[in-house]
């Protein structure tokens, strides 16, 4: 059975467009398929202001709020990897680093 879910994963991973790409990130946090999950990170990061005038976001932000935190943390562990708290953090459901980020003032916005 876990040989079916790995081949699944992999046509789910070849085939992966904009519409479906929320989709497929919920199926994968459903069912703890963590390499398609991963894969579906990557993907919507590289397609992200397609990706957000989906239906499937839509859905997403609906159903499946924490799943977007995960997109943001893939997204910005990208754009700044050396800022991420730890290796694999960006990906996990941990809250982040609160005490570097804590003695840093934010700008404030008028």
């Amino acid at each position: 059975l876990e040989r079916l879910k790995a081949m699944c994963e992999e046509e789910l991973v070849e085939h992966l467009t904009v519409e479906a790409a929320c989709d497929i990130l919920s199926l994968a946090d459903i069912h703890s398929a963590e390499q398609l999950k991963a894969h579906t990170l990557d993907f919507i990061m590289l397609h992200a202001q397609e990706v957000c005038e989906t239906e499937g976001y839509e859905r997403l932000v609906r159903h499946r709020p924490h799943l977007l935190n995960e997109c943001f943390r893939t997204i910005a562990c990208q754009q700044l990897p050396l800022r991420c708290p730890a290796p694999g953090a960006c990906n996990s459901n941990a809250s982040s680093n609160s005490n570097s980020s804590s003695s840093r003032k934010r700008p404030r916005h008028s």
